[in-house]
Order: C-alpha cells, then structure tokens, then sequence
C-alpha cells in the first residue's frame, strides 16, 4: 500500500505541479485527449454508458454505467491510470446524498455479479488501478476550490473537488 501511495503523490505532483498553488489545466487537456476512448468502446459492447465528465469540478472521465441488475459510476482519473468504480445505491439517502458501493478486484469472483467482474476485467485490462476506500480516504495537502485543505483525500485529487464525502457507504 505504501508503494502506491507514494507513486499516487508523485503522479499528484507531477500534474498540479504544486500542491499549494495547483494548475488544473491538465483535466481540459487530458479530456480533450480522449484517452479512455478503447476502454469505453469496450464497456459500450456490453452497457450503456454515458459520459457524465463535469470538468468544472471533474479530474476525471465519469462515466455512469447502466447494466441489467445494477448501475454504476466509473471515475478514471486524469492525474493517472487510477480509478473508482461505484455501484449505485438506489433510493438509500443518507443525510439527502445517496451512498454508493466501492467495487475493487477483491469484491468480484465466483458467485458475484457478472456485469461487476466484466466491469473490473475492463478496468484492468487497461492497466487501470482500482482503488480501495482505504486509500481514497488517505489525506493528501493539496489546496482545491471547493474542499477546505483539512478534508482534501486522495479521492479529492483524482476525481472530483467536491465537499461531498464520501459518496460510498
């Protein structure tokens, strides 16, 4: 774990070049580089996606996934090939924000839901990280507008600069 904290700090730092005075250009950049296009090709064989990027608050391609049982929202970062991949909760509010289901390679195997598992091989096979809650939550000093330095996680730094935390269970 330490050894992908210490590379998602590095990969942090090399695209905001500065964590008390960050340059977010790199999100319209990157987006406009459509580089997730093959990922989404193949999650488009099987579901339908839409892109739901907001880069006004987004260092991210989200992507929100219809299947058959369940929906989700992935997130691939734009600072590096790191992602979250959501189950959605349906109708469960809490506080008036719904809390959604963190899904990582150890949640998928035999007995589980086929879409997940065909979700997390897609992910992988990009060589794309799934990242647990464990280190979504792990504080990062990186000044955002929207969320006070103090609550700033790493999820913050990779996907979106909301105060609205944690969007999971």
């Amino acid at each position: 774990m330490q050894d992908l904290l210490s590379k998602l700090n590095v990969d942090i730092l090399k695209q905001y070049q500065s964590l008390d005075n960050p340059d977010f250009r790199f999100a319209k950049r990157e987006y406009r580089r459509f580089k997730y296009y093959r990922i989404i090709q193949q999650l488009m064989n099987r579901h339908y996606i839409k892109d739901e990027t907001d880069l006004n608050i987004h260092v991210c391609m989200q992507i929100n996934i219809l299947g058959t049982t369940n929906n989700w929202i992935l997130r691939i970062s734009f600072v590096g090939p790191y992602a979250c991949l959501l189950r959605i909760n349906q109708g469960v509010l809490k506080n008036f924000i719904n809390r959604h289901k963190i899904i990582t390679s150890a949640d998928v195997g035999i007995g589980y839901d086929s879409d997940e598992k065909y979700l997390v091989d897609c992910v992988h096979e990009f060589n794309i990280t799934l990242l647990n809650r464990k280190i979504l939550e792990t504080p990062i000093p990186l000044i955002l507008h929207d969320t006070d330095r103090e609550y700033v996680k790493i999820y913050h730094a990779l996907f979106e600069d909301t105060e609205i935390l944690p969007p999971w269970e």
